[in-house]
């Protein structure tokens, strides 16, 4: 996940034309802990979600912390001013809502995950003109698991983009 982040849209809306897939895995992120990107991303209503991070392929639970559950949130704020470890389901307006950014290649030595994650600073950038290109996230994943009970979620065509990526 890489692109504009314009500050006055919030973040991104993305639907699906088939419907959300069941399992989201977002891959490649590029953005910086110091931005916010809010996607918002639609589901029928009454879904549940499990939502987490998974480390590179080549992490092992014998050394690391190779998975970090996020945390459901009750607002649209907390999720901005979390680090990509919370989510909120809006279930009136049918929309899930998360903060996307660069996560290291796993997560800690045993013991150490952190319940509440802070800033993570990508080690490599290019930086030209004051525009300023990340290393995305090496092989970390954030994956949404939905409750759906077909695969893609059925398509939500009455959710309009929510009102809190006009900021």
């Amino acid at each position: 996940v890489t692109g504009p982040i314009i500050a006055q849209a919030g973040g991104w809306y993305i639907r699906f034309v088939a419907g959300t897939p069941k399992k989201l895995t977002i891959t490649s992120v590029q953005v910086d802990s110091n931005e916010v990107l809010l996607l918002a991303i639609p589901y029928p209503a009454g879904t549940t979600f499990t939502v987490y991070h998974q480390a590179a392929s080549w992490c092992s639970t014998t050394w690391g912390v190779c998975t970090h559950a996020c945390r459901s949130v009750s607002s649209i704020a907390a999720v901005r001013s979390a680090f990509g470890d919370a989510y909120f389901w809006d279930n009136a307006a049918r929309v899930l809502y998360i903060r996307v950014v660069n996560t290291p290649s796993y997560f800690g030595n045993i013991g150490s995950d952190p319940a509440i994650w802070s800033a993570f600073s990508p080690p490599e950038q290019f930086v030209r003109d004051g525009q300023r290109i990340i290393r995305p996230s090496y092989q970390s994943s954030v994956v949404i698991q939905a409750s759906c009970t077909v695969d893609p979620c059925p398509l939500q065509t009455g959710v309009a983009i929510p009102p809190a990526l006009n900021l």
